[in-house]
C-alpha cells in the first residue's frame, strides 16, 4: 500500500496490536456470525456452531439466506477494525466510527455487500477453492473502502 513490499511481520502485526484493538476485531467479527447463527436456526434449524451430520436437508435458499444476512449484517462494522488496528481507536469509539461511517454510506456498502456476496458464492460454488481469492478481494476491498470513506493517504 505504502510502495514497501511485504515482510513476514505484516502477516503477524496484527497480533502485536493492543488487547483492546483485537477484542473490537473479534467482537465486530461475531456479529455477523450471531445473525447468521439466528438466520441458519430459524430458516433450516441448523446450529452453525455444531458439526452439521447431514447437510442433505439444506436448500440452496437456506444457505444463501445465511450468507446474505451475514454479508448484510457485517456492514456496519465493516471498517472496526480498521478504527481499532490502524487509527488506534478505542472498543466502543471503533464501533461508534463504524456505525457512523456505514450510515453515512449505505449506497457504496450495499454494492460492495452484492459483489462481496457474489464472491462468496463463487468461492462456494467451487467447492472453496474459489474462496482463496474471493476472501482477499473483499478484505482489500474493505480496506480500499476506508482509505476511501476516511480519506487516508
Amino acid at each position: 500500500d505504502r510502495g514497501d513490499r511485504p515482510r513476514w511481520r505484516h502477516l503477524v502485526a496484527a497480533f502485536a496490536a493492543p488487547l483492546r484493538a483485537q477484542a473490537a476485531v473479534v467482537a465486530g467479527g461475531l456479529v455477523p456470525l450471531a445473525v447468521e447463527a439466528l438466520v441458519a436456526w430459524n430458516a433450516a434449524g441448523v446450529n452453525v456452531l455444531a458439526p452439521l451430520e447431514d447437510p442433505s436437508h439444506l436448500s440452496l435458499g437456506a444457505v444463501a439466506a445465511v450468507y446474505a444476512a451475514g454479508v448484510a449484517a457485517s456492514l456496519p462494522v465493516t471498517f472496526v477494525p480498521m478504527a481499532a488496528l490502524f487509527d488506534g481507536a478505542p472498543f466502543g469509539q471503533a464501533f461508534a466510527t463504524s456505525l457512523r461511517a456505514f450510515a453515512r454510506n449505505v449506497p457504496a456498502l450495499a454494492a460492495y455487500a452484492a459483489f462481496s456476496f457474489v464472491l462468496l458464492a463463487i468461492g462456494i460454488a467451487t467447492s472453496g477453492i474459489g474462496l482463496l481469492l474471493a476472501l482477499p478481494w473483499i478484505a482489500a476491498a474493505s480496506y480500499a473502502a476506508w482509505k476511501d470513506v476516511f480519506a487516508v493517504a
